[in-house]
């Protein structure tokens, strides 16, 4: 659990943010556009986006394992892939090395090449991320939608219930105990923004649990999963849905959503419906033996049963017969 504790400066100076560049890295990061297996709910955008890979976006891709937290010399905010791109021209070769075995890696040679600050594997890098991000522009406009209702939804939070509302209300793992932000997950640790203004930050891909970066000369980042990301992950608007066609697009989302496990809060953030409604479609989901929930401390863990699984990887009918 990290415990982060804030003071009155830092809490009257703490606010909601966006980047555009972010949303290219953090599609990169979760693996939500390019890889197979563990976000099903991405795959229609992923169907759509590989028409537009290009080979020489690897070396970005290869940065990065699905479902991980970028290295630190990618996540700076910005709305200029170029800002990127300078600011891993200028840091030293340790910094990378370190960022890289922080982020868990995996050595190559291409990663070992970055790590002892050859200029070549950094031009790469910045090319791939520039080409990237020019294929991933079309997807922004409805990234960019998704993000705006989350931020209306959080502003509308924090005018009727205030900071501490607020920050309880971007993920169950999080809890405010003024004056710390308590998130669960990772190693047990305490940190302070230092005096840093405190930026609040929507993701779409980032999906399963939120994440802290504190800029050494930059502000401090909190990012959470944004209301309705996976809903919008598993629309598929070209060659249209089976799975929404046979269950309906919100369960059909649900049973995406539960993929990996969920509570019925999380599952209620994640398509951006109420809670009322989260526990219905479970129910449903429940009876139609495509999950199964279980007890987990004061809350209930819903999870995909053997014909869950099948369902979503296509096996249904074969299942059923």
């Amino acid at each position: 659990m990290l415990r982060l504790r804030f003071d009155l400066d830092e809490l009257a100076r703490t606010t909601l943010s966006t980047s555009g560049v972010a949303a290219t890295i953090e599609a990169v990061c979760s693996g939500a556009l390019l890889t197979t297996g563990p976000l099903p709910a991405f795959d229609g955008w992923r169907r759509r986006f590989r028409t537009r890979v290009d080979g020489r976006m690897r070396p970005l891709l290869d940065l990065v394992p699905p479902v991980s937290t970028p290295p630190d010399f990618l996540t700076i905010r910005t709305d200029d892939p170029a800002d990127v791109i300078e600011r891993l021209a200028a840091l030293p070769a340790t910094e990378i090395a370190a960022d890289l075995v922080a982020a868990g890696i995996r050595p190559t040679r291409f990663t070992r090449l970055l790590a002892s600050g050859d200029r070549e594997a950094r031009a790469t890098v910045g090319d791939a991320l520039r080409r990237y991000h020019h294929a991933f522009a079309d997807e922004l406009p409805s990234v960019n939608a998704v993000i705006s209702d989350d931020l209306a939804y959080r502003a509308s939070v924090l005018a009727t219930q205030g900071i501490g509302g607020l920050l309880e209300s971007l993920h169950p793992a999080m809890r405010w105990r003024s004056p710390v932000l308590e998130i669960d997950g990772g190693p047990d640790r305490e940190a302070s923004p230092g005096g840093r203004q405190v930026r609040l930050v929507p993701s779409v891909f980032m999906w399963r649990r939120p994440y802290v970066l504190i800029e050494p000369d930059g502000p401090c980042f909190i990012t959470y999963p944004a209301r309705g990301a996976l809903r919008l992950g598993s629309t598929e608007p070209q060659g249209g849905d089976p799975l929404a066609d046979l269950l309906g697009r919100t369960r059909a989302a649900a049973l995406r959503a539960i993929n990996g496990g969920a509570t019925t809060s999380e599952l209620s953030e994640r398509l951006a419906i109420s809670l009322a409604s989260a526990s219905e479609h479970a129910s449903v989901l429940r009876r139609a033996r495509l999950i199964t929930t279980s007890r987990e401390g004061r809350a209930v863990r819903h999870t995909l049963t053997p014909l869950g699984h099948n369902t979503l990887a296509g096996g249904a009918v074969q299942t059923i017969q």
